[in-house]
């Protein structure tokens, strides 16, 4: 078995793991969204009991569980208990907003990883004030750092590009901070390897030298932990989407799990887990293209 098909499988295991994991928890969460909405309209207890009946919600968990795979792999999503809408029509509207945000966030997330790793990986003053950067970017939360810009610059319209741009760079910073961790190590330890003393000895400038040899050959190491944060940034974020006010996949998750909306929840787990699965194998197929070390 080669490395990409073990990859796939792998893959293949968490994604059930991830589906089946949200099915269980939200059935065993007290409460659902048909007898919430009932109950506020004033139905008695048997009108509830029947629609839950007719929407197979009283069902044994294994018939549920053996149902929610033959309509998954006949592409039936299933229809949202709270709006009616189908699954596909429910998160697709949202998936817009927050893929805007995630492909701008991905570009500060680069910016600020080789700005925070290079400055950090410099000696003395400077060094430090990089170190204590990214310690920043790993420990305050990011609904600080959100409330903070916020404060600082206003809370602009939601789908206003003011918006998306601030809440993107929060993104980007924070996300940064652990690639940039990993890539300052592997930075200090280039810079020890034979070929980077060879280019000195030949006279190359620190910036030739930093842009030809450390950080191509540095960047290696970073690969599984920005595919990691690429596929948090794309999949939604919670926490960023509900300070700057932006409807997003991350508000739709959060507001799905408060009103019990099943089949969306696990829709958004879905597609959640089939982002972070495309995202994992083309960083897999990028490192081994990459570094020739694992084909020997």
């Amino acid at each position: 078995m080669t490395g990409m098909t073990r990859t796939l499988l792998s893959t293949l295991a968490v994604i059930w793991l991830a589906l089946t994991l949200s099915f269980v928890t939200m059935r065993i969460l007290p409460g659902d969204a048909v007898t919430s909405q009932l109950v506020g309209a004033g139905f008695d207890a048997s009108a509830i009991n029947g629609r839950r009946e007719s929407l197979g919600m009283n069902d044994p968990l294994g018939v549920q569980y053996v149902r929610f795979w033959r309509e998954l792999f006949q592409g039936d999503l299933g229809l949202s208990l709270y709006s009616g809408e189908t699954v596909v029509e429910t998160i697709l509207p949202r998936a817009s907003g927050t893929l805007a945000v995630a492909l701008v966030a991905t570009l500060w997330l680069v910016l600020f990883t080789v700005f925070f790793a290079w400055v950090a990986a410099q000696s003395g003053l400077v060094g430090k004030s990089g170190q204590l950067t990214i310690a920043i970017s790993l420990s305050v939360p990011s609904y600080v750092t959100g409330t903070l810009a916020v404060l600082a610059v206003g809370l602009a319209e939601p789908n206003s590009v003011a918006s998306l741009v601030t809440a993107a760079c929060v993104l980007g910073f924070h996300t940064a901070g652990p690639i940039a961790q990993v890539l300052t190590v592997s930075v200090r330890e280039t810079r020890s390897q034979v070929y980077v003393t060879a280019a000195r000895a030949r006279g190359l400038l620190p910036r030739q030298i930093t842009f030809r040899h450390t950080l191509p050959n540095a960047i290696l190491s970073i690969i599984p932990s920005f595919a990691s944060q690429v596929g948090f940034l794309f999949s939604g974020t919670v926490i960023t989407e509900v300070t700057f006010a932006r409807p997003g996949l991350g508000r739709l998750m959060l507001d799905s799990v408060l009103r019990r909306d099943i089949p969306v929840v696990q829709g958004l787990v879905l597609f959640s887990a089939l982002i972070y699965a495309v995202v994992f194998l083309i960083s897999e197929a990028l490192a081994r293209y990459a570094d020739p070390r694992p084909r020997l």
